[in-house]
């Protein structure tokens, strides 16, 4: 749970104003790629929202769904179907095990991937673009 917290926090950091946004918003610091974030969802209690970055020349672009639980503050990456790796997680092969394992790697690296943009200077709170 503590990595969820974790996650929380770098998130409130990179984007203090999350209950209030609406739409797509892009961070973009002179010298680094763009960092996207899209609301996707609001409920009373949480928010989930989608970060990508394209990762330059090598035309791929990250992007992972997470719901950030306003009450408990905590953020979690939402994993249906496909692992970052390519491998198939429905159903998870090697049981209950392995599907912990796979949460914690994707919430593990949402915590690298969220102090990176930050030192990078990414930050939200800007108007939306339009899509």
């Amino acid at each position: 749970m503590e990595l969820y917290e974790d996650n929380y926090i770098a998130l409130r950091r990179l984007c203090p104003p999350l209950g209030e946004l609406d739409g797509l918003h892009v961070s973009c610091p002179d010298g680094v790629p763009p960092l996207y974030l899209r609301v996707l969802e609001r409920t009373r209690y949480t928010t989930t929202i989608e970060l990508s970055q394209p990762i330059g020349d090598v035309g791929r672009t990250p992007t992972l769904s997470v719901r950030v639980y306003q009450d408990a503050r905590q953020a979690e990456v939402l994993i249906s179907g496909v692992h970052p790796d390519g491998l198939n997680c429905e159903p998870f092969a090697g049981g209950r095990q392995r599907e912990l394992t796979i949460c914690w790697q994707a919430n593990a690296f949402l915590h690298d991937w969220l102090t990176h943009c930050l030192r990078q200077g990414h930050r939200f709170g800007q108007a939306p673009v339009s899509a």
